[in-house]
């Protein structure tokens, strides 16, 4: 979609950011392999471990690489013109942070949902302490990121200072956070899932309020990085029809996994 509706900023990404996108796709396929590999293997063999060991270190990876992207893009490093770089515009401290930030999310968003898929007391007791800590760490990175887009992303940081939603868009979004940890302490494990859920969607939905209308800052806008009408009426359209497509081939993939 990115590549057929925004071709011009789609290269500017995928040619400064090859790097840390390229190991994402890594750490996803490897996770997905480790993930099938492991689970056909016995709990104490050798083998397991391994690969236990490559599900760790993929996971952690791709949330990483994934928020450092996002911070590069935010950052303004990537430029349009002038000689190409494919390290400065990721490898700086505001994208390193989003990226810690990113982890922590996904850190946090995997214990509470994980309270849901056993039975065990013991074992969702863990997963709410991990739940807690991830979701103080997911705070600590959360503030710095804020502190470090002064310098590091100053035109949103600007953006969000004189904007009137950001107050209450970050106080709904704690209050939603804070509220997933008072379900969990009660014991109300679907309520605090839906409740993550919504927090960690806040997050993302303050980034994009905070972006737009830029695609990457500060060259391109949704406007300018378009493609022409021609192309953008039709990949609707197809976005349509194959989201009837793709959903039931997900719910099928996720099905498929809560077995193994």
């Amino acid at each position: 979609m990115f590549f057929t509706s925004f071709p011009a900023a789609f290269a500017a990404v995928t040619v400064s950011l090859h790097i840390p996108l390229s190991l994402t796709l890594i750490g996803i396929v490897l996770r997905g392999s480790a993930f099938i590999f492991r689970s056909l293997l016995g709990a104490r063999s050798q083998a397991y471990r391994r690969w236990s060991l490559v599900f760790a270190a993929s996971s952690a990876i791709t949330p990483v690489m994934l928020g450092i992207s996002i911070g590069a893009i935010m950052s303004g490093n990537i430029r349009v013109e002038g000689k190409l770089d494919f390290v400065r515009p990721w490898l700086a401290l505001f994208p390193l942070a989003v990226g810690l930030f990113a982890l922590a999310l996904f850190a946090f968003l995997a214990a509470v949902y994980l309270t849901m898929e056993t039975e065990e007391a013991d074992l969702r007791g863990d997963f709410r302490r991990r739940a807690w800590l991830a979701l103080g760490v997911s705070a600590g990175l959360g503030a710095a990121c804020l502190c470090l887009a002064r310098d590091g992303a100053a035109v949103i940081f600007e953006r969000m200072r004189h904007a009137r939603w950001t107050v209450p868009f970050i106080l709904l979004t704690t209050a939603l956070a804070a509220s997933s940890i008072l379900a969990l302490g009660k014991r109300l494990y679907r309520s605090a899932r839906l409740l993550a859920a919504a927090a960690v969607s806040g997050v993302l939905w303050g980034w994009a309020l905070a972006q737009y209308p830029y695609l990457i800052v500060p060259d391109f806008t949704i406007s300018n990085a378009a493609a022409s009408a021609e192309v953008l009426r039709p990949v609707l359209g197809t976005l349509v029809i194959g989201a009837v497509l793709v959903a039931p081939a997900f719910a099928y993939l996720y099905a498929v996994y809560k077995r193994l």
